[in-house]
């Protein structure tokens, strides 16, 4: 059997994008690192995703 067509979904505005990176944000900052590896590893991406949050514009993820 053909698999189900995918959905189509339309592109997230400017506003709705950065609502997502600032939950992904969030979520992070509830994340428990095991080890200083993981801690700077979470480090690094939320400074990250600071940045693009601050950012004028947001990059394209696509």
């Amino acid at each position: 059997p053909a698999p189900p067509p995918k959905r189509v979904l339309p592109p997230l505005s400017e506003d709705e994008q950065r609502q997502v990176y600032k939950w992904m944000l969030e979520e992070k900052r509830k994340s428990k690192p095991r080890d200083a590896a993981e801690k700077n590893k979470i480090n690094e991406e939320k400074a990250l995703l600071k940045e693009i949050i601050r950012a004028e514009s947001l990059p394209r993820l696509w």
